[in-house]
């Protein structure tokens, strides 16, 4: 086992030992297992804890800064006309995605944050926007279409039945938790699901089956409406 030096610059190698598992180099596949040095623990937890602290302090400082980019409406029509962004397909969804960076809506750092589409989910620990300290939203934070005791609260595309509208404004309206100061603010991950969002809801009212479910629903609710005060004020 190698000596770390006391100097307080570490790698994270430094914190592990390396088990192997197959004979020689000439075998391909997993060459062995990492496991935590136990005499390095505090060593470690100061190591991570200093890593977790610059991540928040960059992206807090990132937040204030962030804004989203407006689309004009030309765009916002021909995304609409593209995608119902209530019932999109894994292919459609995966074509958006890359929309919205081609559109300068997010970079494609940015949409690396999320997760469960095919260009997604590849980000290194401790980079700023995926922190560990906690996620938070109450009823009142979502999005009315997520709200209720028996609201439809999706946590990844593929639970959520292609309505990728319902998912972002469930995804956006989460906060993370800084240690350092007890508040909660939008972390890249949040801040990119909202960008997201807010062109997923001017789609919405743009979209023409969207806007044809709306009409349908409120005519229903109309009709309802009028057959009970009908049968209510009606002579005997």
């Amino acid at each position: 086992m190698n000596t770390v030096s006391n100097s307080g610059s570490y790698n994270l190698a430094d914190f592990v030992v390396l088990v192997k598992t197959k004979k020689d180099d000439s075998e391909p596949g997993l060459e062995g297992f990492a496991f935590l040095r136990e005499d390095m623990r505090k060593e470690y937890e100061a190591y991570i804890g200093a890593l977790e602290r610059a991540a928040y302090q960059a992206d807090i400082a990132a937040a204030k800064s962030d804004r989203p980019v407006k689309l004009t409406d030309e765009q916002i029509t021909y995304l609409a006309n593209k995608y119902n962004p209530r019932k999109m397909t894994e292919k459609e969804y995966n074509a958006f995605m890359y929309e919205m960076i081609d559109m300068g809506v997010v970079t494609r750092e940015d949409a690396r944050f999320i997760p469960d589409w095919e260009g997604g989910g590849c980000v290194p620990s401790f980079t700023p926007g995926t922190t560990s300290g906690g996620k938070h939203a109450s009823d009142e934070d979502l999005p009315v279409i997520c709200r209720g005791r028996d609201g439809f609260r999706p946590h990844c595309f593929q639970h959520s039945n292609g309505d990728v509208l319902t998912l972002y404004g469930y995804k956006s309206a989460f906060r993370s938790y800084a240690p350092d100061t007890g508040k909660l603010y939008y972390a890249r991950a949040e801040r990119t699901y909202g960008k997201i969002y807010t062109v997923l809801q001017q789609m919405d009212n743009k979209n023409p089956e969207c806007v044809q479910a709306r009409q349908t629903s409120y005519q229903k609710r109309y009709q309802t409406s009028r057959m009970a005060w009908n049968l209510r004020n009606r002579s005997c």
